[in-house]
């Protein structure tokens, strides 16, 4: 018997779009963009916004987040220079509640 082309094609696209909703609908569970998230790219934006600004030759080590009545920022860089670093704290603070819904932002910036 002769098999129709067409139904065969139709039956491997079902499969196949079975197979792509199961592998998006699985990852999307393990793979969450937070508002943790978004406040370390934005940290991490402005760390960096600011170090090209001023000629600093720095590496961005670790951003940690820890939330609770107020929300404390950790950010650790590597300093590539001898100078002492600074950075505007405000703007990183601006820039954080303008993407998240953080608020009472403390940040901490350590050097090494």
């Amino acid at each position: 018997m002769k098999k129709n082309k067409g139904q065969v094609s139709f039956e491997a696209l079902l499969i196949l779009l079975l197979v792509m909703t199961a592998a998006v609908s699985i990852t999307t569970l393990y793979m969450q963009t937070h508002e943790t998230t978004l406040a370390i790219t934005a940290v991490r934006s402005e760390i960096t916004k600011q170090a090209s600004e001023n000629n600093y030759e720095i590496i961005v080590e670790k951003v940690t987040i820890t939330k609770g009545i107020d929300t404390n920022v950790n950010i650790q860089i590597i300093n590539g220079g001898n100078e002492t670093i600074t950075f505007d704290e405000s703007s990183l603070k601006n820039q954080i509640e303008n993407t998240t819904s953080f608020r009472n932002i403390n940040i901490k910036i350590s050097q090494r």
